[in-house]
């Protein structure tokens, strides 16, 4: 173990909240600060046990042990060199706390000069931030919620007015729609941020047109998306969205599935959506063409 550098571990099913670990973080300083006297001596494992020392690290320990004993307040079995009194080690700075193994917890700790650099490099952190954010430091939080508060009012406003463009043109492609038989069938590529506002707008695509099928197709984020449509009316006629689309998306090297209403997928390139989409109006002619 590198100096200055201690780790505690714990049987504790969770993560230790907030509350614990600064608990922790307080005991270990309040201890130091006591500059407690640090002894220790050889005994047989029996007596040290009986004495009440602890083995923390489950290691495997002979009939000759160690007790490190700090100021009666902590009693373990431990071969390492220590100092003469805790507050020799200087203040303590809890760094990390993770999962050592089922139901253990581990805490790390830095003490001495290691734990004034990584408070000094915390408080530089600290200060950037502020300076990034336009507040001073003891504002920071006041300052970093205020701008949560304004991200989350730009994506709500930005959701907003991609449902106002994903209506617009929704309705320009309204007219592209092919009848096959009684159904409508409308197969494009268009523009969309994600695969919710794809979605979106195939509902409202399948909303316009009436008994219809719906097939779009979109590039974003590095995905291939693909989405079909079917009203219910479309759906007692024989098409069937999941069907559709997986045999589209098969021709295109796709993959995807769904429900007879509703089904998405998608291609790992661009120039396989449109291969998908021309499989679609032969596609619905054939399952609604004996309705």
């Amino acid at each position: 173990m590198a100096p200055h550098v201690a780790r505690f571990d714990f049987n504790y099913p969770r993560g230790l909240s907030r509350d614990q670990l600064e608990a922790i973080h307080g005991t270990i300083n309040r201890h130091v600060l006591e500059n407690l006297p640090v002894g220790w001596q050889v005994m047989d494992i029996d007596q040290a046990r009986k004495a009440g020392a602890v083995a923390i690290f489950g290691e495997k320990y002979g009939n000759q042990v160690r007790v490190v004993d700090i100021g009666g307040w902590s009693r373990e079995l431990c071969g390492g060199t220590h100092v003469g009194r805790s507050g020799d080690i200087g203040t303590a700075v809890l760094v990390r706390e993770s999962g050592l193994a089922s139901g253990i917890r581990r805490v790390e700790v830095l003490a001495g000069e290691p734990a004034f650099n990584h408070a000094w490099e915390q408080q530089e952190r600290l200060l950037h931030l502020a300076r990034m954010v336009g507040a001073p430091l003891d504002q920071i939080e006041n300052k970093l919620t205020s701008l949560q508060e304004e991200l989350d009012q730009a994506r709500r406003d930005a959701a907003r007015l991609e449902q106002q463009l994903a209506s617009g043109r929704a309705t320009q492609l309204v007219d592209t729609a092919v009848q096959v038989h009684d159904v409508k069938v409308l197969a494009a590529q268009v523009e969309a941020s994600s695969r919710d506002a794809l979605r979106d707008m195939a509902d409202q695509l399948r909303s316009k047109l009436g008994t219809s099928v719906v097939a779009l197709g979109a590039s974003f984020d590095g995905q291939q998306a693909f989405v079909v449509g079917a009203s219910r009316d479309a759906i007692e006629r024989g098409a069937n969205a999941g069907d559709i689309l997986r045999q589209a998306l098969a021709a295109a090297g796709g993959k995807g599935g769904g429900r007879p209403d509703f089904a998405q997928g998608g291609v790992k390139e661009a120039g396989q959506l449109s291969v998908a989409l021309a499989q679609v109006i032969p596609l619905v002619e054939r399952a609604v063409g004996g309705a």
